[in-house]
C-alpha cells in the first residue's frame, strides 16, 4: 500500500501466501493495515488492501481482524488522539496500541475455538468497534 503496489497482483500474492499456510496445516488470521496518518495519506489504497485481505480471508475461510476499523474506532468515535496509539513515526503502533491489539485480537481467537476469557480485563477505550 505506501509503495503503490498493482491491488491484483497483492490480492494474487496474498492468497497464494495463504494457501502455501494453510498447505502447511498451520491456521492463520489475516490483518489489514493500521489507521494512522501515513496510512491515511493514502486512503484510496488503504480502502483497497482492506478490502482486499477481507475478500482473500472470506475466500480462504481464515480469520481477518479490522485492526483499520477498530483503530480508526478509537479516534472518530471514541475521540482518542492519534498520539495515544501511534509513534511519533505516523505509521507504527505504540506499547498502548499495540497491548489494546493484542487484547482484541486475543479475545477474537479465543471465541473462534470456544473458549472462555477468564480473568482478563480490558480498558474501555480498547472497546472493539461492533457494527449494527
Amino acid at each position: 500500500m505506501l509503495r503503490n503496489l498493482d491491488p491484483v497482483e497483492t490480492a494474487k500474492l496474498v492468497s497464494e501466501g495463504v494457501a502455501r499456510i494453510q498447505a502447511a496445516g498451520a491456521d492463520l488470521v489475516l490483518v489489514d493495515p493500521q489507521y494512522s496518518p501515513r496510512v491515511n495519506e493514502r486512503a484510496q489504497s488503504a480502502s483497497q488492501i482492506v478490502s482486499l485481505l477481507g475478500k482473500v480471508a472470506a475466500l480462504r475461510h481464515v480469520g481477518f481482524f479490522p485492526r483499520f476499523e477498530v483503530m480508526r474506532e478509537w479516534h472518530e468515535e471514541q475521540a482518542i488522539p492519534i498520539d495515544k496509539f501511534v509513534i511519533a513515526d505516523g505509521l507504527h503502533m505504540n506499547d498502548w496500541g499495540y497491548a489494546c491489539f493484542a487484547q482484541l485480537l486475543g479475545d477474537d481467537i479465543i471465541k473462534s475455538v470456544g473458549q472462555i476469557q477468564l480473568g482478563v480485563t480490558c480498558r474501555p477505550a480498547c472497546r472493539r468497534y461492533r457494527p449494527m
